[in-house]
């Protein structure tokens, strides 16, 4: 096999190395025994992560020809679904619907692969619910040695490790998720001023089962979007409406991908009007009913950004927001304009895979975004980001975003020595690691 350039979705992250694209179990165990007696093995799923998790010099597995849906179980309690890693969640999603069935906290970008969202303990926003990895009731992995593991709950340490497991456990190639029957959701989108949401935070998360903020910049206020199950049929739409969001989500990747980046090196002060047209264009106020699948992914079109993100306690969600909206102000004040996407909110439940952002307690999970090129992102997220680790001693990264520092967060990880135990009996020879994670992460 030749050696192949790869690089992920936004370009950040690129690497040469032997590519592989199994289309069988049979073939991904034969690739990994393979390329473990070369040297190292790590796995790619849609690439739309911003960490080096996935760069290396030796094997590199791509799972774009694993996508099938292998068996549904709707009579189980819960229902489930085994379905292979490389499948996208916008493409599990769509079977389940036509079955009747919803995923359990899915992300809301759709086109990650479910083994892509698992290790990197991606989330949707879900008080009920921990990550998306917690719905994995079991999991069929390749180990070093090219033979097929089963995991489930009869090895309860090594499931929990291996649901968020940022690769170094071995190559997924099937999990089993625990679904649940589709249900219809009554959503609420208005706008409320920042400081009163941000102190009554424990009534937004008591009332709702899903709640997110979305706050434009420089903005007074925020929008609120409140999600509750209903039996109340769907708000009967239109002929333009699907039309209508496709032009509105278009338009906002027109402006992430072209405009802004032109504004923020050309004029700047241009910015926040800039904001404000993409607020008014695909965020307006209302109230509706749908299929909770349909509203798990109500932004399914994304400009190439830049992307900080973080889990705190959810106690201390208005702490980090307001140190977020004070540094972006100061920058703002010295016309700079380090974030020109948005700061975004989201709320979950405990999750128990070891390494898992949320894992022991329920989190907000807070992300920063700013298009490609923004001249003072790098030096405004290191500022950021110390801020926020000084003042919230709970704070933890989200994996698959961008990355700082590792060694000042490690220890935060409060069960990452179970992890690296059960890590250690499945690769005692770290196959699936490289460099990053092994001299960055784990420290070994």
């Amino acid at each position: 096999m030749r050696r192949t350039s790869w690089k992920n979705w936004h370009g950040n992250l690129r690497c040469t190395a032997r590519v592989e694209e199994p289309d069988s179990l049979a073939a991904l165990a034969r690739v990994v025994r393979d390329g473990a007696s070369r040297g190292r093995v790590r796995l790619c799923g849609g690439g739309y992560s911003w960490s080096p998790l996935v760069p290396t010099q030796d094997t590199l597995i791509r799972m774009g020809r694993l996508t099938r849906c292998l068996s549904f179980d709707r009579d189980a309690d819960p229902p489930t679904v085994r379905v292979e890693a490389g499948a996208t969640i916008g493409e599990l999603t769509a079977a389940l619907r036509a079955r009747g069935l919803s995923l359990i906290s899915p992300p809301m970008f759709d086109r990650v692969t479910v083994g892509g969202a698992a290790a990197t303990g991606s989330h949707g926003t879900r008080m009920s619910a921990g990550c998306f990895a917690d719905s994995i009731a079991s999991m069929t992995l390749v180990d070093a040695s090219g033979e097929v593991v089963e995991l489930d709950g009869a090895d309860a340490g090594a499931l929990r490790a291996a649901r968020v497991a940022l690769g170094a456990f071995g190559v997924i190639y099937a999990v089993t998720l625990r679904c649940e029957p589709a249900f219809r959701v009554s959503v609420e989108q208005r706008y409320h001023p920042l400081e009163h949401v941000l102190d009554e935070l424990d009534d937004l998360t008591s009332t709702y089962e899903f709640a997110e903020l979305l706050w434009m910049p420089g903005e007074p206020d925020v929008l609120v979007r409140g999600l509750h199950r209903t039996t109340s049929p769907e708000t009967p739409e239109l002929w333009p409406s699907g039309n209508l969001h496709r032009l509105r989500m278009g338009t906002g990747v027109l402006a992430g991908e072209l405009m802004m980046p032109a504004i923020v090196r050309l004029r700047p002060d241009l910015a926040p009007a800039l904001l404000r047209f993409g607020r008014a264009v695909m965020f307006a106020e209302g109230a509706w009913v749908r299929a909770a699948a349909r509203e798990w992914h109500h932004i399914d079109a994304y400009p190439r950004c830049l992307d900080f993100s973080c889990s705190v306690p959810i106690a201390a969600t208005a702490t980090a927001f307001r140190i977020i909206r004070a540094a972006i102000e100061e920058h703002r004040s010295r016309a700079r304009f380090p974030v020109n996407l948005a700061a975004v909110a989201r709320f979950t439940g405990p999750s128990d895979a070891y390494l898992a952002p949320c894992e022991g307690r329920p989190s907000c999970f807070i992300e920063v975004a700013a298009v490609r090129g923004t001249p003072e992102f790098d030096g405004f997220h290191r500022e950021l980001y110390e801020r926020l680790s000084a003042a919230i001693a709970g704070l933890r990264p989200h994996w698959g975003k961008l990355l700082l520092s590792p060694a000042t967060w490690r220890d935060r990880f409060d069960k990452l020595p179970e992890f690296l135990a059960e890590r250690r009996r499945f690769d005692p020879d770290g196959v699936f690691l490289n460099e990053f994670l092994e001299r960055e992460v784990f420290s070994l």
